[in-house]
């Protein structure tokens, strides 16, 4: 499979050839597509990666046992 990958930082297209088994990674917000140079599948798989600083919590939740059953609650905030 040829990926062709259009860079922001220079007017050039990146290719790469990849062979069964191999994979690459596309930065985020990077044109790019795939040309099948042979019969096979392919997987295109989105990962958002997790960043703790991307929200502002309210609320943590946590885990509270209560008789025989776990319960998944989220606890008010503490009042001042």
């Amino acid at each position: 499979m040829k990926i062709r990958v259009w860079q922001k930082d220079y007017d050039l297209v990146d290719e790469t050839i990849l062979n069964a088994g191999e994979f690459t990674r596309v930065k985020p917000g990077l044109y790019h597509s795939f040309e099948g140079l042979e019969d096979g599948v392919a997987f295109e798989l989105y990962w958002a990666e997790f960043n703790h600083d991307d929200i502002q919590r309210e609320t943590v939740g946590h885990l509270k046992e209560q008789g025989r059953s776990n319960l998944v609650r989220l606890d008010d905030k503490k009042k001042r």
